[in-house]
């Protein structure tokens, strides 16, 4: 996928799940977490206003360290560029559509979605995903205790017992991003707002987003987040260090947590691979009084992914 204007963002897919761990429960500490790499602001692209559009595929394999955790990323879809026109607000806005898949030793998404970017400083995406677990690794896990305690050592016994239940469900998620890049700072606040509904008899613990659902649910996440480009050519490779915030908050099961931490992402110069731009993308934060996690605790991923020319 070709970079676009120099007042755009080119989104690194980042994002690590929390499935397949063979850590001892002390080991988990507290890094069952939510997706500890989340779709962050990208770098800027080339000054040119050369068109762009047509078929892409975008793939992205997510490891997370601590605990060890798996999914590989896939999204192919149709672009099409929507102006041309030499205004930093129209140059390079486009509609893409197409099909998104999720894959992990636990579970496995896949549904359409759908993405505008009518001005560079608004871009929205709505998705509708089919979530089918596999009943390993102890997800989805069903705590059957009056307190529905989601526990690290929960989590841990639910693991370790082979506690998990397979199960099917779904999600649909619309989101809308303001973004805006002044010179090498970058700003961007997706803000998402969600309906799951999975085939379970009572509240569960999804590992993906590191929350307590009821059965069907309703969400929204926020996540502002700034950083600076580091680079010669932004067009070529670059460098992005920033700081992100993030407030959760769930309607049934009644959860609210917050999270703050530093990430970076590195494109990687395209001469090192003839079919793809690859990239090394990380967060690393905490939790601020997680409900079941304490009142500090910290998480941290890492992911590595190429975009395919």
């Amino acid at each position: 996928m070709k970079l676009s204007q120099s007042w755009l963002y080119v989104c690194a897919a980042l994002c690590a799940v929390s499935f397949a761990s063979s850590a001892s429960a002390e080991e988990r500490v507290d890094e069952t977490v939510d997706e500890a790499v989340e779709k962050e602001v990208g770098a800027a692209a080339s000054a040119d206003t050369a068109e762009f559009g047509g078929f892409h595929l975008k793939s992205s394999l997510a490891i997370r360290p601590l605990p060890l955790g798996l999914a590989l990323r896939t999204e192919g879809g149709f672009k099409k560029g929507l102006f041309e026109s030499a205004s930093p607000l129209l140059s390079g806005t486009y509609l893409d559509a197409g099909i998104s898949t999720s894959l992990s030793p636990a579970a496995f998404w896949a549904g359409p979605y759908v993405e505008l970017l009518p001005v560079a400083v608004l871009n929205l995406r709505v998705t509708a995903q089919f979530l089918s677990y596999f009943g390993t690794f102890g997800y989805i896990y069903v705590p059957e205790d009056a307190e529905k305690d989601w526990s690290l050592d929960a989590l841990s016994a639910s693991w370790d017992n082979g506690l998990g239940q397979s199960t099917t469900g779904m999600m649909v998620e619309a989101q809308a991003t303001p973004q805006m890049k002044v010179g090498r700072v970058v700003f961007q606040a997706p803000t998402t707002f969600g309906w799951i509904k999975m085939d379970v008899a009572d509240n569960y613990y999804e590992p993906i987003y590191d929350l307590f659902f009821a059965p069907e649910d309703t969400y929204w996440v926020t996540r502002p987040t700034l950083g600076y480009l580091f680079g010669r050519d932004l067009a070529e490779s670059y460098v992005m260090l920033g700081a992100r915030w993030e407030h959760t908050s769930v309607t049934n099961s009644g959860v609210v947590r917050d999270t703050v931490g530093l990430l970076f992402n590195w494109k990687m110069p395209s001469r090192y691979l003839d079919w793809g731009d690859p990239s090394l993308s990380g967060f690393g934060g905490v939790h601020i009084e997680h409900p079941n996690r304490g009142e500090i605790s910290p998480y941290v991923g890492i992911q590595v992914g190429v975009t395919m020319k």
